[in-house]
């Protein structure tokens, strides 16, 4: 059996009953914060106000999710540049800035 617990306009979060075992599940759509990104990139909005490169923006369950996978957080990846590089490589659409970062 599966019912919704929490709903809105981004995600979703799901009860599951298989026999004896329960699972809460949380989904989340990124799709608006991707094509945000995208129209970013599109209008050449990649530098901040203070004249630095606009990197990334980076929806949080999408990050969480992918440190999941590898056992570790968002916020370690967030704090290893050689992870977070890595990310980015496989999520191109978080990307607003198409260069290098330094």
């Amino acid at each position: 059996m599966k019912r919704i617990i929490d709903q809105s306009q981004t995600g979703v979060m799901t009860y599951h009953e298989h026999g004896d075992e329960i699972t809460i599940a949380q989904s989340t759509d990124v799709s608006a914060a991707l094509r945000h990104n995208e129209r970013l990139r599109s209008a050449g909005a990649t530098k901040t106000i203070d004249g630095d490169h606009f990197m990334a923006s980076i929806p949080i369950d999408l990050l969480q999710s992918w440190a999941v996978k590898r056992g570790t957080s968002w916020d370690v990846v967030a704090n290893d540049d050689k992870m977070l590089d890595r990310f980015l490589s496989e999520h191109g659409k978080c990307k607003i800035h198409q260069g290098r970062m330094a």
